[in-house]
């Protein structure tokens, strides 16, 4: 007679192929309806995909070339044109959502390994000494807890995000199976994709833009005292200084860096010239730094896109910017093509 062992191990497996089959079933099953509803896969960003994309700053054996900001430039520039027009370099994508940048370019300048190029997407605001540590977590992360199998998991979970709809929290199978026993509708739909590099794509079409304008203009209304920093221009360019040996430190050593303050408009773009006016702090800066210095008003190119919410690109204007913006830098004499 079989001995009980073996008919154990005849019954596992059956029955654990047929729980994998079972279990494929379902997931394919909530995959369909939610791509039928309209959803899409969509990579989520987190501290260890922008550690990933950090340490490949100093793995590429191409010119990096680094892009630093936040949303703006994380959804408005076209990363693979970037790497067709510029074969020598490598894009990475280090901007991050609602975080000035300034902290970063401070990591870069302490890195001596860095001898890249370096796009700083920042405005007025950004430049106050108030804004300069935003992003100091994230290179924390980076520095104290990114290790090679948490890479690894990221680079998996990559795959995984941007091809499955499941992946994200939302439609996970059990938060798709709590949805529906509570009866509860459909989750956000968002207008915009975040890809495995790290940049991102805005469909306007998915939303109504004029709502953003009117919520932003809104929270202006309300909060007008608190976004003005009270920094008289003396105490601004006084503090800049150190920034200015951040810069001075990359270059030394090679490396470029370009400030860029990207294209606003509407009331955005009327409160940063209220509270900062140009000719009394932007431009006495971009004539003492040694950094290239671009601003948006200055190239005629920059200004002809619509921006719909005053402040972001469409992903249909994407390519079409980041070409303007890449003649301009050539032309300048910037970056090699």
């Amino acid at each position: 007679m079989p001995s009980s062992t073996s008919s154990s191990e005849r019954r596992w497996g059956v029955l654990l192929p047929a729980a994998a089959l079972l279990a494929a079933a379902i997931v394919g099953v909530a995959e369909a309806y939610w791509r039928g509803a309209g959803y899409g896969p969509q990579v989520i960003d987190s501290k260890a995909l922008w550690a990933l994309e950090r340490s490949r700053v100093d793995l590429t054996r191409r010119e990096p070339f680094v892009i630093l900001g936040a949303s703006r430039i994380l959804c408005g520039a076209d990363l693979a044109l970037l790497r067709e027009r510029l074969p020598r370099h490598r894009p990475v994508m280090l901007a991050i959502n609602a975080l000035y940048p300034l902290a970063v370019l401070r990591d870069l300048a302490a890195d001596e390994e860095f001898r890249g190029t370096v796009l700083v997407d920042v405005d007025t605001r950004g430049l106050t000494r108030p804004m300069w540590d935003l992003q100091q977590p994230w290179i924390d992360y980076a520095a104290r807890e990114f290790s090679p199998s948490l890479a690894l998991n990221r680079v998996l979970l990559n795959l995984w995000q941007s091809r499955a709809v499941v992946a994200q929290h939302d439609l996970s199978l059990p938060n798709t199976l709590r949805r529906w026993l509570a009866g509860d509708g459909e989750p956000f739909r968002p207008y915009s994709v975040f890809h495995a590099d790290r940049s991102c794509d805005i469909d306007y079409a998915r939303t109504d833009p004029a709502l953003a304008r009117a919520q932003f203009d809104e929270h202006v209304a309300a909060n007008r005292a608190a976004l003005d920093p009270g920094i008289p221009p003396e105490r601004f360019l006084a503090e800049l200084a150190e920034v200015d040996g951040w810069i001075d430190a990359i270059q030394r050593r090679g490396g470029t860096v370009i400030v860029y303050q990207t294209p606003i408009s509407g009331t955005r773009r009327a409160l940063e010239d209220e509270i900062f006016p140009r000719e009394r702090y932007w431009d006495p800066w971009a004539a003492r730094t040694r950094a290239r210095v671009l601003h948006f008003a200055d190239e005629p190119a920059l200004t002809a896109f619509d921006l719909p919410d005053d402040s972001h690109l469409d992903y249909r204007d994407k390519p079409a910017y980041t070409e303007a913006l890449v003649d301009i830098l050539v032309r300048r004499g910037w970056i090699q093509p």
